[in-house]
């Protein structure tokens, strides 16, 4: 097999570049935003983890549980994205759906604490959101969804949506506002 030369040629094929060092400063920018994205979530969850750490929080036992289904729930779409079936995957692995809740009670039990403090947070700093910033992202989410093939616009349940939205926004400010306090 021959490579393909690099020329402009080849970065106005693969995308909508000019030229060669327009796809090259392109790929170098979504580089640093990726290590960005990733320091800054690094930096979340170290804030988080010392929250936990010093924070005696009592999670209470069925929203361990409604996380521990969520998270089986995003396995079973992960799979399924692949081609795969939840159900042969544990057959393979020689595990239950029960099995696979104690391995990651651990997890579960983490991200229920997390969720709390996020949300008492938000209730103790007064941190909400606006209705028109909540429609706005909303109809960006939406639209995405739908021209991903991800979701059927035919077939919208917009009261999740909106909820999902809306609890993503408030943990986003949250999050922003704990920055803040620890850069000082």
């Amino acid at each position: 097999d021959k490579w393909p030369e690099l020329n402009d040629e080849f970065a106005q094929k693969a995308g909508k570049f000019q030229n060669l060092e327009d796809l090259k400063t392109n790929v170098r920018q979504g580089i640093l935003e990726e290590k960005q994205y990733k320091e800054k979530q690094r930096v979340r969850l170290e804030i988080l983890d010392k929250i936990i750490e010093t924070t005696k929080i009592e999670t209470p036992e069925f929203i361990v549980q409604d996380q521990l289904n969520t998270m089986l729930a995003n396995f079973d779409s992960d799979l399924h994205a692949q081609g795969m079936e939840l159900n042969i995957y544990l057959a393979k692995i020689g595990k239950t759906q029960e099995d696979i809740k104690k391995d990651w009670r651990k997890e579960a039990e983490k991200q229920s604490r997390i969720f709390l403090i996020i949300h008492q947070l938000a209730k103790n700093e007064d941190i909400s959101i606006s209705p028109e910033e909540l429609d706005e992202t909303v109809g960006q989410t939406t639209q995405a969804l739908i021209s991903r093939g991800q979701l059927d616009s035919n077939n919208l349940d917009l009261a999740s949506i909106k909820d999902n939205v809306s609890r993503r926004l408030v943990n986003e400010k949250v999050l922003g506002f704990l920055e803040l306090q620890c850069a000082v």
